[in-house]
């Protein structure tokens, strides 16, 4: 019986099956020579593991935000319907009171319920507001990206690539536009955007060391 094994192609990193019993091999994707018995399998399957670990490693933490995001939510409706009623409640009493008040004095204690109900109605209105905002939180070995990239145009692409190396990024890419003519307008090597991951970076965000930023920069054509 043939025993396989399986590696990847080191050029064009193609599944393969190859019989144990050899030493080398080509590639039938790129036609590539593959060294079956080297360190290169091992490499490979080294780094299969940990992007598994990792993706398995982000569901478990994007469920967790999940199930708090949801209590939080939970917690956030029961207040404000305990606000909502509170308020109604004391407008409802204040009015009563005022009604049944013959003397009908402004300093009476109805319209001290009355304003009770509006400062509760009032600040009721701004905490709920802005427990609302969805907070971003921490996550071990993840990073943020630096504040001095939030207005990435006036700073050269080389300081751009330094800073967000210096804050742990290990995928950091930077690309000449090529939109430069005569250079006037626009400063040659001046930043025109950063994405993470093909998205604009939420500097409130954490990121995976590993993700792949862009740094686009303002250049000549023939640099």
């Amino acid at each position: 019986m043939i025993r396989l094994i399986f590696l990847k192609c080191p050029e064009c990193g193609a599944a393969l099956q190859i019989e144990s019993d050899r030493k080398t091999a080509f590639c039938s994707y790129c036609g590539a020579k593959v060294i079956v018995h080297n360190e290169n399998e091992h490499i490979f399957r080294n780094i299969d593991e940990a992007e598994i670990k990792q993706a398995e490693t982000d569901r478990i933490l994007t469920m967790k935000e999940m199930e708090l995001e949801e209590k939080e939510s939970a917690h956030r409706r029961m207040l404000t319907f305990i606000w909502i009623i509170l308020t109604v409640l004391l407008f409802s009493i204040g009015i009563i009171m005022v009604t049944m008040d013959k003397t009908k004095d402004s300093d009476g204690p109805g319209y001290m319920v009355i304003m009770i109900g509006m400062l509760v109605g009032i600040y009721g209105m701004i905490f709920l507001s802005g427990s609302g905002e969805k907070r971003k939180r921490k996550r071990p070995g993840y990073l943020q990206i630096p504040d001095a990239l939030a207005n990435p145009g006036n700073l050269h692409y080389s300081a751009a690539a330094q800073a967000l190396q210096a804050a742990g990024f290990r995928n950091v890419q930077c690309i000449n536009l090529g939109d430069l003519r005569l250079g006037l307008f626009k400063r040659n090597g001046s930043v025109e955007s950063i994405t993470v991951d093909g998205e604009t970076p939420d500097f409130r965000n954490y990121y995976s060391p590993g993700a792949r930023v862009i740094v686009s920069y303002h250049g000549f054509a023939d640099e």
